[in-house]
């Protein structure tokens, strides 16, 4: 019997764990041939239905996610069409709360770990997997890390969620399940040794065991940096889940230790309203939230990556608009405005109607009105987060917004989104961007504000775009020429020998930029400003550089 194990993830980049779990949890069936194929939602749903059917396999097991699920209805039915008896097995959420397709024969639900291997009448040794069975994890992490060469690879060593948040899956999971430490440091050291592009933790809410956290964070810190004195490399990144009011002065203490772009860690704040919170089952300490997200950022050792979800119950859009300038004030290196999605299975669903949801039926199930926000309020809020993606969290005029917005981040991305107008729905490129942000400025600041904005945006384009043609309305002309050799000179004793670009910012300044150095963390190139009143000196004072903080 030939079986076949089908992922389709969101992107090429992402490499999904779940099939090689499966795989390795049905090694004792000596008989049955396991097989597994990765594809993306990307993909021509024929390129799909034809891959798998060149397998010719007996037995087709597809995980089903919100992503996914529109694109497993299309394929399967014309998989059926040329091989009328093969067995059709779903599993995964989605298909655990959807009426089941004609095509189906079967919905594996719980553990896959355990219903897949019932299915083909197999026991498993031990009445809990994912607890018990080590040797399926360190089967299950080697082939992970061999498929997902060069990819974004995910761990998983805890099962289960510690808090119940009505509109989340994860509280179906059941009680928390964790891998003992001796096991997660073995894995560990499978995804060091492998050449992935970065691990994600799957754990829900990473911290949530601070002391389990600490330790975890050490080792990969250790570990890290053995490897490194041993010449050998390691992924670029680990990424956590974790909340943002549950980090201690333990915690803190070790991520001013790690090398920075080490660590990344992704916080779900959802909302600042503790009583749209507290109906959503979401106990949050708000000031410390914020509090300790600035305190990560200003660490300059891990990227931070903070979530807000419109549309929660309770919430318009005076508090909405209220807990996105708190956050952004924070200055988290991404800040994604997520939609409410009503998940089946949820507790939330059960009450969406009584609550006035109104939600798309069609995945991802994106909350459409509620009782608090209009449908244009909500399409308001898709045009803020298209122009919150194209300046901040690209991280390519982080600088030029916090200087136009003042404090005023979601006024700010609102008159913006208006001053593009229908260009917004064309693809911007960064020099497109960065005359719209100049255009902003003429039109709503003076003109010293004004000037004070291009040089900004200049400084902004060049160093997180670099090589990046400087747009004519935007362009400064100064004879470079003449001053190279000044310059030059100036950027050895800065930079020491390394390729450097000069570029005018204003009437009187010239950046002068490192290229091939960046900021771990925020992805730029290092720099520092010259003002043209000292090029004719052989000597630059130090108070005449201006700098950018990674020197």
């Amino acid at each position: 019997m030939k079986v076949l194990l089908v992922a389709i993830n969101t992107q090429f980049v992402h490499a999904s764990p779940v099939p090689w779990y499966l795989k390795a949890a049905c090694r004792g069936l000596r008989e049955i041939a396991f097989s597994v194929k990765e594809f993306t939602i990307n993909d021509r749903h024929a390129h799909i239905v034809a891959e798998i059917l060149l397998q010719r396999p007996d037995v087709l097991a597809i995980s089903c996610y919100i992503w996914n699920y529109e694109m497993v209805l299309k394929i399967v039915p014309d998989i059926k069409k040329i091989l009328p008896d093969i067995k059709v097995l779903l599993g995964g959420p989605e298909a655990e709360f959807s009426p089941q397709p004609w095509f189906c024969d079967a919905v594996l639900t719980g553990d896959g770990e355990v219903s897949l291997p019932n299915y083909f009448g197999m026991q498993p040794s031990v009445a809990d997997p994912f607890l018990e069975d080590f040797e399926l994890h360190r089967i299950a992490a080697k082939a992970i890390c061999e498929a997902g060469a060069g990819k974004i690879v995910y761990l998983e060593t805890v099962r289960g969620c510690p808090y119940q948040c009505s509109y989340c899956l994860a509280p179906q999971t059941g009680r928390v399940r964790k891998l003992p430490m001796s096991l997660v440091k073995e894995l560990i050291d499978v995804f060091m040794n492998a050449d992935v592009r970065q691990v994600k933790f799957v754990d829900r809410t990473f911290n949530a065991d601070r002391t389990r956290a600490v330790e975890i964070l050490r080792y990969i810190f250790e570990t890290d940096a053995h490897r490194k004195e041993a010449g050998k490399q390691s992924p670029q990144s680990w990424h956590f889940e974790v909340a943002g009011d549950l980090f201690d002065e333990e915690l803190f203490a070790l991520i001013a230790l790690l090398p920075p772009g080490l660590v990344q860690f992704e916080i779900g704040v959802q909302s600042l309203n503790a009583e749209v919170l507290q109906d959503a089952v979401r106990v949050t300490d708000t000031e410390s939230v914020l509090a300790n997200i600035s305190r990560l950022v200003n660490t300059k050792r891990c990227l931070v990556h903070a979530d807000l979800i419109a549309g929660l119950p309770g919430e318009d859009m005076e508090s909405f608009q209220r807990g996105f300038d708190q956050l952004h004030a924070t200055k988290p290196h991404q800040l994604q405005l997520g939609f409410l999605k009503v998940l089946k299975g949820t507790t939330l669903a059960k009450r969406a109607a009584a609550l006035g949801l109104v939600w798309s039926d069609n995945a991802p199930f994106q909350v459409l009105q509620t009782a608090q926000m209009s449908w244009d309020a909500l399409q308001q809020l898709t045009r803020i987060e298209e122009m919150v993606e194209r300046c901040w969290n690209n991280g390519r005029f982080t600088d030029t917004i916090e200087l136009l917005a003042k404090g005023q981040f979601f006024a700010f991305y609102r008159e913006l989104d208006e001053a593009i107008g229908d260009a917004r729905a064309l693809p911007m490129s960064a020099s497109s961007m960065a005359i719209a942000l100049d255009t902003y400025a003429q039109k709503h600041c003076n003109a010293e504000e004004s000037e004070a904005v291009r040089r900004t945006v200049l400084i902004d384009l060049l160093t997180s775009c670099f090589p990046v043609k400087i747009p004519k309305e935007l362009r400064y002309e100064l004879p470079l020429k003449k001053m190279f050799a000044a310059i030059s000179r100036q950027a050895e004793v800065v930079f020491g020998k390394t390729r450097t670009h000069f570029e005018p910012i204003s009437a009187h300044e010239v950046l002068v930029l490192d290229c091939e150095q960046k900021d771990p963390v925020t992805g730029r190139f290092r720099y520092f400003v010259l003002p043209t009143k000292s090029f004719q000196q052989t000597e630059f004072p130090s108070n005449v550089v201006q700098a950018n903080q990674s020197l």
